[in-house]
């Protein structure tokens, strides 16, 4: 009682956060549970509503239902010729109550595949550009956004040619020029928004020495992040419950975006291991500093996969994160 109470509480907050996702806790209750919310009796609007969002959540054609769905679909849409192009969606239509599920493309403005060839050599080219005679501080920001297009289309071939002329850039805050490697490509470099020199310095002296999979993983071995068995193969079991409880948004507020690339880290394991990124694409995001890309959906369908390959050791019966609102 005094739970689904407390919920509609955080439920009335005017803000961002997982306040709004506390009745997610009672996804996949048992039948004694859903007994005793069943039993609950008041006349309180607020308490009905949070009841109805749980029963919804809990009903046979929902939740379960689309977890059913995407698990028997996976194949058929990691393999669709329909994924692979901007704005090309996928729908399917099921339930005998005519509900439609929409399963989306993975692609987006903010998120394709992209390859821009001789990256470096356009970037200098904009460097070089003498001032136009329009405000001194329009063009400089002109030049920037322009620059950082060119950034957020390059590929992993192409991060050294970037990072070689990244000290002739001149951002306000110099950090921000080394975004793109946390932003697009997801590496966990520094749990501080601003990215510094040795920070880079490290960075490209691992880039040349190891493979993409092992960068990956370093990173991952330096954060503390266990997911490996003892001879340093991938433990399924760990990652599932990395990609499922690893993301953290705020009580009330943002997402720790660290942590979020920790995760990312770990998907792009799995995608390198199998040979698939189960149709999203090739990289976390195309952002030009302009968007912010989220691994939640990649760490769903993961999850998925790792459950549809029989490839963890238990069932998972436990309720979602707070992260998923």
């Amino acid at each position: 009682n005094f739970y689904v109470r407390k919920v509609t509480w955080f439920d009335n907050f005017s803000t961002h956060g997982t306040c709004y996702a506390y009745y997610r806790k009672f996804e996949n209750s048992s039948d004694e549970t859903n007994g005793k919310l069943k039993a609950i009796d008041t006349s309180n609007s607020d308490i009905k509503i949070i009841l109805n969002k749980i029963f919804y959540l809990n009903s046979d054609s929902t939740i379960k239902k689309l977890q059913t769905i995407k698990s028997s679909r996976l194949n058929e849409i990691r393999n669709s010729s329909l994924i692979g192009g901007m704005y090309q969606g996928v729908e399917k239509y099921m339930d005998d109550r005519d509900e439609k599920i929409q399963i989306y493309n993975k692609f987006g403005d903010d998120n394709f595949n992209s390859f821009i060839d001789s990256a470096d050599i356009k970037i200098m080219k904009i460097i070089s550009e003498k001032e136009k005679f329009h405000s001194k501080k329009k063009y400089k920001d002109e030049k920037r956004y322009r620059i950082d297009k060119i950034i957020s289309q390059i590929d992993y071939k192409e991060i050294l040619q970037v990072l070689k002329i990244t000290d002739k850039l001149n951002y306000e805050r110099n950090g921000y020029k080394y975004r793109f490697l946390v932003s697009d490509f997801g590496f966990p470099l520094s749990e501080k928004y601003e990215i510094y020199k040795k920070d880079i310095d490290e960075f490209t002296a691992k880039y040349k020495e190891l493979d993409e999979y092992n960068l990956y993983s370093y990173y991952l071995d330096k954060a503390g992040i266990d997911y490996k068995n003892s001879d340093g193969s991938l433990d399924f079991d760990k990652i599932y419950w990395l990609l499922k409880y690893g993301q953290v948004r705020s009580f009330m507020g943002g997402i720790d975006n660290f942590r979020e690339k920790l995760v990312y880290s770990v998907i792009k394991l799995l995608e390198l291991n199998f040979n698939t990124t189960l149709g999203f694409p090739l990289k976390l995001c195309n952002s030009g500093d302009t968007y912010g890309c989220t691994a939640l959906e990649r760490a769903e369908e993961w999850r998925l996969f790792l459950i549809e390959k029989k490839l963890i050791s238990f069932e998972d019966t436990e309720p979602r994160s707070f992260f998923y609102e």
